[in-house]
């Protein structure tokens, strides 16, 4: 009776084959997808799950790609299809290898990585939508990935992304938007990572400006340097406190952009937290010995260590007066109040620069009468806004 069985399947598939090569498009394409649902289902017995894995290989060879992406989908995820259809199917166009890269547990690493140097955004961006990607897969899409795949990528919850990967994302595809908004919307986005990210973005920016001739390139370079110094400002400033901050600090003294003029921006803004951190990292001493020698005012320790930092001597004035009004300053109750406690900090950080007979070209005091002018514009801005609010207007 076996073997009566046995000839009767063969006979079955022997139908099937010479029927696939006759039969219209449409039809090939409900009998790939009715027999790969029949063997992912497990509902074959032995004999007959041989003779499907050999009809689902005669249909790799069917000259319509719609037949072959029909077999593609319905067997994608089973963990059970022999391994040479879904190595075949993988090797097939776009359109066919695409939900198998994306869904089959078959594929390893080693495939994953060979698969995400295709020069097609759909082959990348269907590796790139992988649960569970490895570290190896998404460091490999960061290098070589086009921006659709790498936004892709980057919304991946389940993909391993390294810092270094990250990074690489933001020198490839920082001008991209979708990638870059992705990158912000990630929780770990390392705070440095997003420093190189403000700053490639500046960057593009200027380029994008100058290259239009809508300024000349050294005035977009200074608008966009200083754009980026007041956003990594901000960004120090919402992570105070928090541990990644030397890595932040790390980055900037690198990338040549733990300037002077930082310092004074994150002093005038109240970041005592981030020059605390900045001091530590030049000086080698332990933050709580930076503390206490900045906040005693009865002592030369601040001094001392200004000039251990090698800071520039004409700017020590500044420093020292943002200081000493920051150890005194209170709480500001709300936006106005620190608005105002910013001008007032300014203020007394250039007539500080000016009692010490410094020039009014010096670098210093031009950039503390443009912080002042900005902060001034802020500040009537915030008034401006609370008038406007106010109900006895809103009712007019």
């Amino acid at each position: 009776m076996r073997v009566v069985a046995a000839r009767y399947d063969l006979m079955i598939i022997r139908r099937f084959l010479h029927w696939a090569r006759t039969a219209p498009v449409e039809g090939r394409i409900q009998a790939a997808r009715a027999l790969g649902r029949a063997y992912v289902q497990d509902v074959l017995g032995a004999d007959e799950t041989l003779l499907a894995e050999a009809a689902m290989t005669s249909l790799l060879d069917d000259p319509s790609a719609d037949v072959r992406q029909a077999l593609a989908e319905a067997i994608a995820a089973s963990p059970r299809v022999p391994r040479h259809i879904i190595t075949a199917l993988c090797e097939d166009n776009a359109e066919v290898a695409a939900p198998v890269l994306a869904l089959s547990p078959l594929l390893t690493t080693a495939d994953l990585v060979d698969h995400a140097a295709s020069h097609d955004s759909l082959v990348q961006s269907a590796v790139a939508a992988r649960a569970d990607l490895p570290a190896p897969v998404a460091a490999a899409l960061a290098e070589v990935g086009g921006s659709d795949a790498c936004a892709i990528l980057v919304r991946n919850s389940d993909a391993v992304l390294t810092p270094s990967a990250m990074k690489r994302l933001v020198e490839r595809h920082a001008s991209h938007a979708d990638v870059r908004e992705a990158l912000l919307e990630r929780k770990d986005l390392p705070i440095h990572i997003q420093q190189s990210l403000v700053r490639a973005v500046a960057e593009n920016l200027s380029s994008l400006v100058s290259g239009r001739k809508w300024m000349s390139k050294a005035h977009a370079d200074v608008i966009a340097g200083r754009a980026c110094e007041k956003a990594t400002v901000t960004l120090a400033s919402e992570r105070a406190g928090q541990p990644d901050m030397p890595h932040l600090v790390r980055h900037l003294r690198e990338t040549g952009q733990l300037t002077p003029a930082l310092l004074l921006r994150a002093l005038a803004a109240g970041n005592i937290d981030f020059f605390e951190t900045v001091l530590s990292e030049l000086s080698g001493l332990e933050r709580s010995r930076i503390s206490n020698l900045i906040r005693d005012g009865r002592s030369n320790g601040f001094a001392m260590l200004y000039r251990r930092v090698e800071l520039p001597k004409s700017a020590y004035p500044a420093f020292r007066a943002a200081i000493d009004d920051l150890v005194m300053a209170s709480t500001p109750a709300d936006a106005i109040a620190a608005a105002t406690q910013l001008r007032r900090r300014l203020s007394r950080m250039y007539e500080a620069q000016a009692a010490a007979g410094v020039s009014d070209f010096d670098p210093v005091q031009m950039l503390l009468r443009d912080l002042l002018a900005e902060a001034g514009r802020q500040s009537a801005r915030l008034v401006a806004d609370k008038v406007i609010s106010m109900p006895s207007l809103t009712a007019a």
